[in-house]
């Protein structure tokens, strides 16, 4: 579902549209982009990216700052498109049959202590909601708007819904994962 985000956006659509002809538009901005794709690939981007094998990349946030904290990358830049993309997170669950249910909450409880959480944050560099954490963590991270998005720019991300199944979608998908020799 992540290539239909920037298209879907770009025309002003919801990313979760469900309306054929929204689809169709969708899938002829895809379709024109096609060419100019090197790969559908979520483990060598960096790599490609760093070697200026490809120059811009549907990423993540952490490939991108691992490419930016390198000397020799340090020029790449993260952007979020001003016509907006998905909103992302990671999150922490304990399954219903979860064999240590207790051990999971204290491990919880513990990941969220301020002072553990914002050490996290600094670790792996993704944003924390734990406002009481955000007082452990440097002005330079808080302020950087690659980890910690800025409030404008949250405003323009929207939550996901399961698309997966959609058989508009799926046939876009197909032809464009052919068009690009990746079927």
């Amino acid at each position: 579902g992540d290539v239909f985000v920037a298209p879907l956006k770009s025309l002003g659509y919801s990313l979760n549209t469900k309306v054929p002809a929204e689809l169709e538009e969708a899938r002829k901005v895809l379709l024109a982009f096609a060419p100019h794709v090197l790969a559908l690939d979520s483990d060598q981007y960096n790599t490609k990216i760093a070697t200026e094998e490809a120059v811009m990349g549907l990423t993540w946030t952490g490939g991108i700052l691992e490419l930016r904290d390198d000397p020799e990358t340090a020029d790449t830049v993260y952007r979020i498109p001003e016509d907006g993309t998905l909103f992302w997170l990671d999150t922490w669950v304990i399954l219903a049959d979860a064999p240590h249910p207790n051990a999971a909450h204290a491990f919880l409880n513990f990941i969220h202590e301020p002072e553990v959480q914002a050490k996290e944050t600094v670790t792996n560099q993704y944003a924390t909601p734990n406002s009481e954490a955000k007082r452990f963590i440097d002005k330079k991270m808080l302020d950087d708007p690659a980890i910690f998005v800025p409030d404008d720019v949250l405003a323009r991300l929207e939550g996901a819904e399961d698309t997966s199944t959609d058989p508009i979608r799926l046939d876009i998908w197909e032809e464009f994962k052919s068009k690009i020799g990746q079927a």
